[in-house]
């Protein structure tokens, strides 16, 4: 099996086969030998993918898998290393109302890889989303960088935001969503 890719929450591979069972670990020692922290197991499907889900990765994380054939429940000798590269390292994401006018969102990274930019969006419910605004962001950076976006139309009551990063290249990672209760003047 190979790791081909490693977001805020999923470690995914391929080249499995099919009914076998792929197991992950967290490496804090740097080598391939050394698996620190069982984090789950996941089947291979039908065409030779996998991907272990709800996971909390932050960049710089070292991860194995090794397979465990189906037939004889045996670990294999073969163990695939994947150095963790998520495009931002977010800090905080809040959304608070002020002075009775607007709904303030702003974050906080610690890094940035290859970032082009930030979109805010809201919700009444937590499943539409409409589109708030725009904010780029500091492409590659190792330093603390903090944003913010005004929603000067936030919605009656409580409502959702959500964060979305996206690359240079296209890919994008979610985060939130965060509740905010507004009570000021309906604008």
């Amino acid at each position: 099996v190979h790791i081909t890719d490693v977001t805020a929450s999923d470690v995914s591979g391929n080249n499995g086969v099919t009914g076998d069972t792929v197991e992950v670990f967290r490496n804090t020692a740097g080598n391939c030998l050394d698996a620190a922290e069982y984090l789950g197991s996941v089947v291979v499907d039908a065409s030779g993918q996998w991907t272990l889900t709800g996971l909390t990765i932050a960049p710089g994380d070292n991860f194995i898998a090794t397979t465990r054939a189906n037939a004889s429940n045996n670990t294999s000798e073969f163990c695939n290393c994947y150095t963790a590269v998520l495009p931002v390292e977010l800090l905080s994401f809040t959304a608070v109302p002020v002075d009775n006018r607007y709904v303030r969102t702003a974050w906080e990274t610690s890094a940035e890889i290859n970032n082009d930019h930030y979109i805010v969006e809201r919700s009444k419910d937590g499943s539409a989303w409409e589109y708030v605004g725009k904010v780029n962001g500091a492409g590659n950076s190792n330093i603390p960088n903090q944003y913010s976006l005004n929603d000067e139309h936030p919605y009656m009551g409580t409502s959702y935001y959500r964060l979305k990063q996206v690359d240079f290249n296209g890919d994008f990672t979610w985060y939130g969503p965060v509740a905010v209760t507004f009570n000021g003047i309906d604008i």
